[in-house]
C-alpha cells in the first residue's frame, strides 16, 4: 500500500510513532476543549462587534435599571489593554480592535472579545489554562453577571405566540400559568387544561409568549 493510499502510515514514517501520538492527543484535546469551550483559542463563535462607547452604556443601562451604578475600568497604558467590569463574583470583559482603547478617538472603536471569568480564576499560559468563557455579544455578557427581570413574572397567565416555533411545538394560541422564570429564556409554564408533564414543566423563551387578555 503506497502512503498515499495510507496517509497515516505515511505521517507515521514522517514523525515516528511518539510525534504521531502527540499530533493525535492535542487533535483530540482540541476537539473535546471546542466542545467544552476550556480551550478558546479552539472554540468557535458568531462573535458581533460594536463601538466601545455604545458598549460602555449598554452595560451601564444594563446594571442601572436594577438600580446599580456599576463601574467601568478602561484600558490604560501599561497595564489591561481591556474595558473591565465586576458585579458579585464575576467579571465581565471586552477589548478594542486595532487600538490601545486609551488613545484619541478610542470611542468609536470597535470592540469584540465578550468575556467572562470568576474575579479569583486567571489564565495561565505556562499550563495552556484559560480562564472564563467567551460569549457572542455584550448583552450575554450583562446578562450572565445579572439577569435581565422576566418580562413576564411567576404567576401570569401568557399565550403561545402564532410563531413558527410555537407552532411546531404545539403551544401557538395556548393559555397557561407561569410557573418558574429564572430568564427570558427558560420560562416554565403550566398551559391550562393540559396535564402536568411526568418530567415536569417545559421551559419556553419569551419571544414566543404574550400576555393573556
Amino acid at each position: 500500500m503506497s502512503g498515499t493510499d495510507n496517509p497515516t502510515g505515511l505521517l507515521a514514517e514522517r514523525l515516528g510513532t511518539i510525534g504521531l501520538m502527540a499530533c493525535v492527543k492535542t487533535s483530540r484535546s482540541a476537539i473535546g476543549n471546542t466542545r467544552t469551550g476550556h480551550n478558546h483559542r479552539y472554540a468557535a463563535t458568531r462573535e458581533s462587534t460594536m463601538k466601545a462607547i455604545n458598549a460602555i452604556k449598554k452595560v451601564k443601562s444594563h446594571f442601572k435599571k436594577q438600580g446599580i451604578n456599576i463601574e467601568i475600568y478602561p484600558p490604560r497604558a501599561g497595564g489591561s489593554y481591556k474595558w473591565t467590569f465586576q458585579h458579585g463574583d464575576y467579571v465581565g470583559s471586552f477589548s478594542p480592535n486595532g487600538h490601545n482603547g486609551y488613545s484619541e478617538g478610542w470611542e468609536d472603536v470597535q470592540v469584540s472579545g465578550f468575556h467572562i471569568r470568576r474575579y479569583n480564576d486567571h489564565s495561565d499560559l505556562q499550563s495552556d489554562y484559560f480562564a472564563g468563557s467567551y460569549r457572542s455579544n455584550i448583552s450575554q455578557v450583562c446578562d450572565a453577571l445579572l439577569p435581565s427581570p422576566p418580562k413576564y413574572p411567576v404567576g401570569s397567565l401568557v399565550r403561545g405566540k402564532q410563531t413558527k416555533r410555537a407552532e411546531r411545538f404545539g403551544f401557538a394560541g395556548k393559555v397557561g400559568l407561569v410557573m418558574s422564570a429564572r430568564s427570558n429564556s427558560s420560562i416554565t409554564i403550566n398551559w391550562l387544561g393540559d396535564e402536568k408533564p411526568y418530567y415536569g414543566y417545559q421551559s419556553f423563551s419569551s419571544r414566543d409568549l404574550e400576555v393573556a387578555n
